[in-house]
């Protein structure tokens, strides 16, 4: 019967996750949480960069993170950072909602595009970001990305959550 082997795959998945979670490694996020956690609230992105720039230690994990961030789009990290803000009060299908929509205004704007040429078609390592840091990116510009590109009514995931009668 269908239920009966619904019972069974639960049975078989339940069996293999136990078995993943023993093998699976500790985030490095998990893993640098203190370290994180002593970082000075901020009040903007500019301040918390400079928390994290300020950060000491040779850890590798804890260097490419700094690196990446600051030689990264600061389209990119403003997207982060209110991405962490929103996240928290989000149910799951909004999440699935805009972040669709965020990747549809980002690929009209073009950083994406650019990082994929520096790192990945010219080699060269060296994007030509829109702005040169976060404090001159407007906040304007990060508000469209964060608009819906569908209007009211036509976002293809509209009805992703809903249950059915």
């Amino acid at each position: 019967t269908v239920a009966l082997n619904h019972q069974k795959l639960s049975d078989v998945l339940r069996a293999q996750e136990e078995g993943c979670r023993t093998q699976m490694p500790l985030s490095q996020i998990r893993l640098h949480q203190d370290a994180i956690s002593r970082l000075p609230g901020q009040a903007d992105l500019a301040g918390v960069m400079a928390g994290i720039d300020a950060m000491q230690g040779e850890d590798k994990w804890l260097l490419k993170a700094k690196d990446s961030l600051r030689y990264g789009s600061p389209i990119t990290a403003h997207i982060v950072y209110r991405l962490l803000q929103l996240g928290q009060s989000l149910i799951l299908a909004d999440s699935f909602r805009l972040e669709l929509g965020l990747s549809v205004q980002c690929a009209k704007l073009g950083e994406f595009q650019e990082g994929v040429r520096a790192l990945l078609i010219d080699k060269d390592l060296q994007p030509k970001w829109q702005y040169p840091d976060v404090s001159t990116v407007p906040q304007a510009v990060i508000d469209e990305l964060f608009r819906s590109p569908w209007r009211a009514g036509q976002h293809p995931l509209q009805d992703l959550g809903k249950l059915e009668n």
